[in-house]
């Protein structure tokens, strides 16, 4: 059986419900939203399922301008996501840097080897 909580520790759950929490706040790390996705992190970016983004769908994303997959990174920048989606819903125009964002990187036959996303990404056009 359980012993009944004092009201300074019901107060603590309510206010501060877990360890990290009571921590103070210079030593907490920051919640940053990373820059660079996985092909997983992408799709649930996108509002889908990791599986969602398979080689097929990301090559046929790409031939509407879908960025590229890094290949030193092996990951696609969430900017380069938001300003295409912006470019297709018509909240901005064509510009010199949107065909510099979505360019195909240079390709490295070690990565398109191992990975069969980052061959799809490759392959398409």
């Amino acid at each position: 059986m359980s012993r009944q909580r004092t009201e300074p520790e019901l107060l603590l759950t309510l206010f501060y419900g877990t360890a990290q929490s009571l921590m103070p706040e210079r030593r907490r790390r920051p919640q940053l939203e990373p820059r660079w996705l996985t092909i997983g992190e992408a799709a649930q970016y996108l509002g889908h399922s990791p599986s969602w983004l398979s080689p097929e769908r990301l090559k046929s994303l790409q031939e509407s301008g879908f960025p590229a997959i890094d290949p030193i990174l092996e990951r696609i920048d969430r900017e380069a996501i938001d300003h295409w989606s912006n470019h297709r819903n018509g909240l901005i125009s064509e510009t010199p840097s949107v065909s510099i964002a979505c360019t195909a990187p240079v390709r490295s036959k070690s990565v398109e080897s191992i990975d069969p996303w980052i061959k799809a990404a490759r392959t398409r056009g």
